[in-house]
């Protein structure tokens, strides 16, 4: 069986060869050194530093930062993610996803960043038999994107919630769409 750490690096495998599938010049890793202290001074919309301690030190965390590819992986990260995997309730948890690219039309990430984060909350899940995944404190204006994808409010407003069979079964229709 897989510690939780094999299971984080998988993942970011595979989401590494969705994006070359896709032809993509980005590259995926988890939160460096160097990114966490990017993301924590001030970096992006988001307050990364808050999550970053909240989160980022948990042993069932699960953490990816995407970078573009020009000659050589860029240092400044161009998206992150930042979640947590529920041992004891087996929900996948996310908990801050920010793409840093909203003004560059042209970057091989604006619009996609929502779409890898759930993709690997998905596989993340599968391979650990989670039951579901929460969206905490989402973005007003993602809500509709969301709920496209199954997810549906949780009564506290904080939340929003998909259980794995519901995402599995969005994934399907987005695929045989395109």
């Amino acid at each position: 069986m897989l510690s939780l750490d094999e299971i984080s690096q998988a993942v970011r495998n595979n989401l590494q060869l969705i994006i070359d599938s896709q032809q993509l010049k980005l590259a995926v890793g988890p939160i460096s050194e160097q990114d966490y202290r990017i993301l924590s001074g001030g970096f992006g919309e988001l307050e990364w530093d808050v999550g970053l301690c909240s989160y980022g030190n948990n042993p069932n965390r699960f953490e990816f930062c995407i970078k573009l590819v020009k000659n050589a992986v860029e240092a400044v990260p161009s998206g992150a993610a930042l979640c947590v995997y529920g041992i004891d309730d087996h929900i996948f948890r996310i908990h801050m996803i920010e793409s840093f690219v909203r003004d560059e039309d042209e970057h091989p990430l604006k619009g996609r960043m929502v779409m890898l984060t759930l993709m690997a909350a998905y596989l993340f899940c599968m391979a650990v038999d989670a039951e579901g995944v929460q969206i905490c404190e989402p973005v007003k204006e993602l809500l509709g994107y969301y709920a496209s994808f199954g997810f549906e409010m949780h009564d506290s407003g904080y939340a929003m919630f998909a259980d794995v069979s519901t995402l599995e079964v969005a994934f399907e229709k987005f695929f045989k769409s395109v």
